[in-house]
């Protein structure tokens, strides 16, 4: 018997013995098609059940083998659950984003499934809360979909051929997959990656081709997920850098840990820069709109490269 089976039946099970008053276990187990045995495991744990852990605060249910059931207290568990708007509204954006990414057809059936019927229950009261919800991979080949689809499903390694954000350039990469994650509407890929020899996330519009291999996933015990509610912050330098006001854009990039406007208008920032080629190119790109305030040899970096831009462009 599955889990998921039994939680079903338990969630039906207390309001039609709370209808129905003293049962004979024999009745009930016949009309739910189980063994009175696995009834009563199904009715202890029910006893575990509760808003809270304390005194009077768990489900009440007496039973004894080939004698009656019969629930006491079932701490309103049996009433239909009733969700608030903002709660109806959360549930429908979770289920739009799981459509959106890349999954076993039968899970995605079952999304769309349960959002249709959420979204009839709720009307007009959450109307248009699914078009709202914007998942930022528009971009992903569908054969990168489909491989990562299969890869979390068989647990196997994926093969990938990925452009790294902060280094522009392409890398071959053999990472075993986790999970999916979306923060700031954008789909990533979490996986040990066995060139980095950790945990790295892979925007999902970044992957050039991803491929199953036969080599089943082999994440080490100790491996830690990134916690979703945490920003993608890199690893590498704080930098403070001067920006004018037309590059205040630069202080909404994940990456920019502070910001300060000055009496003129402009801005300091603090920056996390995982590779310094990354942040030659930004600086050369905002050109005077902004300037490395405390690290000579960055801003050397940066003079040389313009140098050798200018030079490029004489010849």
């Amino acid at each position: 018997m599955s889990t998921s089976e039994s939680m079903l039946r338990m969630l039906t099970l207390l309001p039609w013995l709370r209808s129905r008053g003293p049962v004979e276990m024999s009745e009930v187990a016949a009309h739910f098609g189980i063994s009175e045995e696995q009834l009563a495991d199904e009715l202890a744990t029910l006893t575990f059940v509760g808003p809270g852990q304390g005194g009077g605060e768990l489900v009440d249910i007496s039973y004894e083998a080939g004698g009656t059931v019969a629930v006491h207290d079932s701490q309103g568990l049996e009433f239909a659950l009733r969700l608030s708007t903002a709660e109806a509204a959360s549930l429908i954006t979770g289920l739009t984003l799981l459509t959106e990414l890349p999954a076993s057809r039968g899970s995605v059936n079952a999304a769309i499934s349960a959002l249709a019927k959420l979204e009839e229950a709720a009307g007009s009261a959450i109307a248009g809360a699914a078009g709202a919800v914007v998942v930022s991979h528009e971009h992903v080949d569908p054969s990168v979909e489909l491989a990562i689809s299969e890869a979390l499903k068989s647990q196997h390694r994926l093969a990938l051929e990925y452009v790294s954000a902060a280094r522009e350039d392409l890398s071959e990469r053999d990472v075993d997959p986790m999970r999916l994650i979306v923060i700031e509407g954008r789909a990533y890929l979490e996986a040990w990656c066995y060139l980095a020899e950790g945990v790295r996330m892979f925007r999902l519009d970044r992957i050039v081709s991803a491929s199953v291999t036969a080599t089943p996933v082999n994440i080490p015990a100790d491996a830690q997920g990134r916690d979703a509610d945490d920003p993608l912050m890199p690893v590498g330098t704080d930098v403070r850098l001067h920006l004018a006001r037309a590059a205040e854009h630069i202080t909404e990039m994940p990456s920019c840990l502070s910001r300060e406007t000055l009496p003129d208008g402009s801005l300091d920032a603090i920056v996390r820069v995982a590779d310094p080629g990354w942040l030659v190119r930004l600086m050369l790109s905002l050109g005077d709109q902004a300037r490395i305030v405390d690290d000579p040899e960055l801003s050397a970096m940066v003079a040389q490269r313009a140098q050798e831009a200018l030079a490029a462009y004489s010849e």
